[in-house]
């Protein structure tokens, strides 16, 4: 069969498949996704293909799930019904990660649907892998969220979401900082114009985590 008869998921897929599964990762077709199980969560890796005429718009994402982090959020920061193990704590186009994309558009011909995979393994091999790693500890997630915060708002795209986990995370590691964190994202959550139903369900978890000192 010639490749111009495979659809552009296979394509990505077929020519994914044996980089990430040599990595341990587990295909996912429903998801479009390369997914491993990890002992707190999950690594993954999330692609999409839109058609543009006779060009094809790629993009890559990689990210990380943290059950600590994500089960007591998850509702609160209204998570889809019957996709709360499914979520991820960080998800990232890697285009946000790397900074100099110009020649990386990701809006592709067919011909170059491989040639765009062999630019997302060596990004992977370079700093892919370490960002998720590094990211996996919550200590580094909570200065990713609550520190950097120019950084986070880039990954996260501005979603609301990022505070009640960026909270969850300061009363895991850095429970001294808890009010003060608390009442920066409110002050974000507040100008953002956040609906206020989750404006109470953040005060609402900051009001359980208060409560509890893990030290």
């Amino acid at each position: 069969m010639n490749n111009i008869e495979l659809r552009p998921e296979k394509i990505l897929v077929d020519y994914l498949h044996p980089y990430f599964e040599h990595k341990g990762f587990v295909y996912i077709p429903s998801q479009n996704q390369f997914q491993k199980k990890t002992n707190f969560g999950f690594h993954n890796f999330v692609f999409s293909i839109t058609k543009e005429d006779k060009f094809y718009r790629v993009n890559f994402f990689i990210g990380l799930r943290i059950d600590l982090i994500e089960i007591p959020t998850y509702h609160l920061a209204g998570g889809l019904i019957n996709f709360d193990r499914k979520s991820n704590t960080l998800l990232v186009p890697t285009k946000a990660i790397e900074n100099n994309q110009s020649s990386k558009t990701g809006i592709l011909e067919y011909k170059n649907l491989e040639q765009y995979c062999d630019y997302f393994i060596d990004f992977m091999d370079r700093i892919g892998f370490d960002f998720l790693y590094t990211n996996s500890k919550i200590s580094n997630l909570h200065h990713l969220i609550n520190v950097n915060k120019l950084v986070s708002e880039k990954y996260y795209n501005h979603s609301f979401q990022r505070c009640f986990k960026g909270l969850v995370a300061c009363s895991i590691v850095a429970f001294d900082e808890l009010k003060n964190t608390y009442k920066s994202h409110l002050g974000y959550l507040d100008k953002r114009n956040c609906p206020e139903k989750y404006i109470a369900n953040f005060e609402k978890l900051y009001g359980v985590l208060s409560t509890i000192n893990p030290n």
